[in-house]
């Protein structure tokens, strides 16, 4: 038989309450872990982190029923499609409902009927390209002003993005395109697309000779050539020269141009002080596209094909290839130097931005918040395991919380000139 003094029971007691206690401790630690939103698609979709994969896989599937679906839709008849995480559906804007009853049959579609609703549209797709088409050569007559125009499916409709401040200098624009009865919203200015000017100076070379990382939504800091201020952008992604692999350069907006050194910028860089140099402008235009591309002269400048993040599990995305999503509804992010990493539904894939005498003619806009700075960060979308992404272009500016305009990263590959191929891992 065992016998336990006083002395040793009240030790064995305290013992055994820290070990509860402990216990106790590490399952709130656990459950605060596992309901915890540090990714921006987790905050988006309103789940937990630990829910993002199986999410991602329901829209996947809803992208590939999607894709499925759209070679069977004309554009007389139809008025595009999107997908609704949400309610796990993908919708199609519908003229002709007979139409649509003679697509569902089809067995190619059929397997997937449960996954498909047809909502009436009064606008076809046809319809609405030609006006915004017909909108660009309007906008280029009347020079207008930070002005994005797009087909927003869900809506069926035209809309005109722009700023309160440019209103009346866009109003013979304006005035020139009611007739296609188009929605109009406004912006507040102080967020504009090319106002990446910074109010920090004194930024100098790093004397020392340390390897610095570079990663896309890292922060870019220049002097501005027209104004003569400083400015902020941010990296864009990691590319080679097609022809010399030796040849390295960053891409970034074609608006965030200097005839100097660009420095890299760390995220949350308490000052622009000892700023190590990336190097000059080796490529930079702002129409068709707005993309441009500085060479690495540094050899203390190590870029590297990831992406900056804010989850502290995965604090580098790594960029796995360059497919470009072309679901309306599907996710995309942005990681920028100032908003970091923000991800938003695809609103539009067919419009234009037109900022007098420079334009894009195809691009991209996310429902997503950018800030001055973020211009030409990287806009992707996550693969399964949350580690790896595909890069479907970069940022080239934005409308307040509610809009990033983007520009493709296939039609960037495509300028004259630029004789690149993107750095995957």
């Amino acid at each position: 038989m065992i016998f336990f003094s006083t002395n040793n029971l009240m030790q064995y007691e305290k013992k055994l309450f820290f070990i509860l206690l402990l216990m106790l401790i590490m399952q709130n630690y656990l459950m605060v872990c596992v309901q915890s939103q540090n990714e921006p698609l987790a905050i988006l979709w309103n789940i937990r982190d630990d829910q993002i994969p199986d999410a991602l896989q329901r829209e996947m599937n809803l992208i590939t029923v999607d894709e499925t679906l759209k070679p069977f839709l004309d554009d007389f008849n139809f008025g595009g499609t999107y997908i609704d995480f949400l309610s796990n559906m993908v919708f199609v804007k519908t003229l002709n409902f007979t139409r649509a009853r003679e697509i569902i049959t089809l067995p190619q579609i059929n397997p997937y009927e449960n996954f498909i609703t047809f909502k009436g549209a009064l606008n076809s797709t046809n319809r609405l390209k030609t006006a915004v088409n017909e909108m660009f050569l309007l906008a280029d007559d009347h020079e207008a002003h930070a002005v994005c125009v797009y087909i927003d499916v869900i809506l069926n409709d035209i809309i005109i993005a722009s700023f309160y401040k440019e209103a009346k200098d866009n109003t013979p624009f304006f005035d020139s395109v009611k007739k296609y009865y188009p929605i109009f919203k406004f912006y507040n200015s102080n967020e504009e697309i090319f106002s990446n000017i910074s109010s920090l100076n004194n930024k100098r070379l790093r004397k020392r000779n340390i390897e610095e990382v570079i990663l896309a939504g890292d922060g870019l800091d220049y002097e501005d050539s027209e104004i003569g201020e400083d400015g902020t952008c941010s990296c864009g992604f990691w590319a080679r020269n097609s022809l010399n692999p030796n040849i390295n350069y960053i891409g970034t907006a074609g608006h965030c141009f200097t005839n100097q050194d660009y420095y890299h910028i760390p995220w949350d860089s308490p000052t622009r002080e000892n700023l190590k140099s990336i190097g000059q402008t080796a490529f930079d235009v702002t129409s068709p596209q707005d993309f441009g591309l500085i060479h690495i002269s540094n050899n203390d400048v190590q870029p590297r094909a990831a992406i900056r993040n804010t989850n502290p599990l995965f604090p580098e995305l790594l960029i796995k290839d360059g497919n470009a999503v072309s679901s309306h509804g599907a996710h995309l992010c942005l990681s920028g130097y100032f908003t970091h990493v923000t991800c938003g539904y695809i609103k539009a894939l067919f419009g234009f931005y037109f900022e007098e005498e420079s334009f894009s003619d195809d691009v991209t806009v996310v429902g997503a918040k950018s800030v001055i700075g973020d211009s030409g960060g990287p806009m992707f979308r996550y693969q399964l395991d949350l580690m790896h992404v595909s890069l479907n272009g970069i940022s080239l500016g934005g409308y307040g919380d509610e809009l990033t305009v983007v520009t493709k990263l296939d039609l960037i590959l495509k300028l004259e000139g630029v004789n690149i191929e993107l750095v995957t891992v």
